[in-house]
């Protein structure tokens, strides 16, 4: 979750859990970005949230 203060992310990331399934279309109306993860294990991102380095963690950094 990025918002503008520390504050305001935890409180929409809160908000964001007990909306569940609904919270990805919310959280792109408001345009704050965030990477949910499901129970499931499946990675959605909304409004604009980087996108993930997929390297394994060893490679990251490396020359090889």
């Amino acid at each position: 979750m990025a918002a503008a203060s520390c504050v305001d992310a935890n409180a929409a990331s809160t908000a964001a859990v007990i909306r569940g399934e609904r919270a990805p279309g919310w959280l792109a109306a408001l345009h704050l970005p965030a990477r949910l993860v499901g129970h499931d294990g499946m990675v959605r991102t909304v409004a604009d949230w980087p996108a993930e380095d997929r390297r394994p963690v060893g490679a990251i950094g490396s020359l090889a």
